[in-house]
Formats: structure tokens, sequence, C-alpha cells
């Protein structure tokens, strides 16, 4: 069953990724289900890059560029602030990564292969029982697609 993004969360369900946990270990797939993820830099970078390739309407409402700018001056100050106002409380990203996600973006999809594979529909997410256990379960893929005829996941 097709749903929509703004309900995954709320979904009833176990999440593949928590099943993939299960996978590694009980132990693994009881620290994941007990623990909130660390949010780093890095993984933050993430996330906004995995939502400009897949999802780039979606990257421009949730995103603003922040230009790099001496803070300290007045000018710098005025820059922040005029950026910062013009963001209407999307999540700031500093212009150097903001270019970096570009740059990336654009090597990505320039790539034939890696093009194909993202020629698609995008961040579907699918529910569904567990035939065996009848535990609910949850998934959302980057990602539906057909490569040289065969269709796939990714």
């Amino acid at each position: 069953m097709l749903i929509k993004d703004k309900d995954y969360d709320e979904v009833l369900g176990i999440r593949r990724s928590l099943l993939w946990e299960m996978h590694r270990s009980p132990a693994h797939f009881l620290y994941k289900l007990t623990h909130e993820a660390e949010h780093t830099k890095a993984l933050d970078f993430g996330i906004a890059m995995h939502m400009k390739l897949l999802e780039p309407d979606k990257f421009t409402l949730t995103y603003a560029k922040i230009p790099k700018v001496d803070r300290r001056t007045k000018e710098g100050k005025a820059a922040y602030d005029k950026a910062f106002y013009e963001a209407h409380g999307r999540e700031l990203i500093p212009e150097e990564q903001w270019t970096q996600m570009e740059e990336m973006a654009a090597k990505v999809w320039s790539n034939e292969t890696a093009s194909q594979l993202l020629n698609g529909a995008h961040e579907q997410i699918y529910k569904w029982a567990d035939p065996e256990t009848s535990e609910p379960c949850k998934i959302k893929v980057d990602c539906l697609t057909t490569y040289e005829g065969v269709p796939m996941i990714v």
C-alpha cells in the first residue's frame, strides 16, 4: 500500500532499516530501537544531499543558502541578516556546502548509469504485514525505476 510521505513516521510498522539491524544481530536491533541517532554535521549534510538529488522541489522549500560573510563587520551582519530573513524559516546551509552539493548533484546527474538508475518514482512509501509474523512493516524507497529493462528498487 502506497502512503503519503508526511504520514510515514505515524504509520504503525517496523522500518526496513531496523530490520537490517536485526540482520546484524538482535543486540544491534535493540540498540537502534532504544537509542536516538546522533545528529552530526555529516549526517545533516547527507540528509540534505539526499533530498537535493531525489526531491529537488522539497529541497528548495526546506533549505536556504547562507552566504559566507564576516559577521564581525557591519556589512557582514547586514548580509547575514538579509539572507536569514529571506530564508523564511528554512534550514540554513553555508554557501561552501551549498556549492559542494550543487557540484555533487551535477556529477551524479551527468553520469549516465546513475541518472538512469535515479530516473523513476522517488521516495515512494509502502506498508505491508509480514506473512509469517503479521508484524506491520514499512519502507521508503529512494527510487522505483527500470534499468536496462529490469525493474529495480534503488
